[in-house]
């Protein structure tokens, strides 16, 4: 019989190894902010930005925080945001029927998207 002499390394440098592995991934889960506050925080953003007048860069911000998967409520508030704060109409349209998409029910867009159909005419 024939034995390779290949090096295995021994178990406490096995257990050593996934312990770090293991510590630095909860490290970095803890410190990084849960999805649905990084929507807010950008949120947020984007709502100073329309108070300063900067719709372009607003527009940006809501868009970014809709892309986050949060719940369908605040998708449809962000949607919406952006709609209101783009400049170009299909785009607004667009994002007003995203905004229906995520709640039907979402007046401030579905008055905003007539309105729109009205001007359109």
């Amino acid at each position: 019989m024939r034995f390779t002499k290949k090096y295995l390394p021994s178990l406490g440098f096995v257990i050593l190894l996934i312990t770090i592995i293991s510590s630095a991934l909860l490290l970095r889960w803890v410190l990084e902010p849960l999805s649905y506050q990084k929507a807010m925080a950008l949120e947020l953003k984007g709502h100073e930005l329309t108070r300063e007048g900067k719709y372009k860069k607003a527009s940006y911000y809501f868009l970014k925080a809709a892309s986050i998967k949060d719940d369908n409520i605040s998708r449809s508030r962000r949607y919406r945001c952006a709609g209101t704060t783009a400049q170009n109409p299909a785009d607004k349209k667009a994002y007003f029927k995203l905004a229906l998409k995520y709640n039907k029910n979402n007046q401030n867009a579905k008055n905003a998207l007539k309105l729109l159909q009205k001007t359109k005419r």
